[in-house]
């Protein structure tokens, strides 16, 4: 299964990606009260990730966030803050935006046992002999941080 993953990993071209979102007609007027830009270029999205033009690859990335959500339980982020300008800035620091059902919506910094388990599962050339996904966080992860701050900075 890692084999077949990784393949499809490697051989895969995001520009073969098409969204189209199928419109609804002008004379829908609570529609287009409640939507006045229109609907988004596909229903795989995340609450939280949805303004796709500020991603590398658009509506292929808001998609991803989703999938991803759906496998790990959340969408996985990385303290990307240039260490110069953010002393503070962990840059081997791995965070889980959680999506789990009454989780807590803040964001979580993975445990180190955590992070190294995630990431050995990644490299790893076989099949995990115990499931790794979806990470569950819990009391033990301290760390966190309100999404309305970090969005705002």
């Amino acid at each position: 299964m890692m084999d077949k993953t990784r393949k499809f990993r490697d051989e895969f071209q995001f520009e073969t990606l098409r969204f189209y979102a199928k419109k609804p007609p002008e004379s829908d007027e609570r529609y287009w009260r409640k939507k006045p830009d229109g609907p988004r270029p596909t229903l795989f999205q995340h609450s939280w990730y949805i303004d796709y033009g500020q991603f590398p690859n658009g509506a292929a990335d808001m998609a991803g966030y989703w999938v991803e959500a759906q496998i790990t339980d959340g969408v996985v982020l990385f303290d990307r803050r240039d260490l110069a300008e953010s002393p503070e800035a962990d840059s081997n620091a791995v965070y889980l935006h959680p999506d789990r059902y009454e989780a807590p919506y803040r964001i979580v910094k993975l445990l180190p046992e955590q992070r190294q388990a995630l990431l050995d599962s990644l490299v790893a050339e076989d099949e995990p002999t115990a499931p790794l996904l979806p990470i569950i966080v819990g009391k033990d992860n301290q760390s966190r941080r309100n999404t309305h701050c970090i969005l705002a900075e």
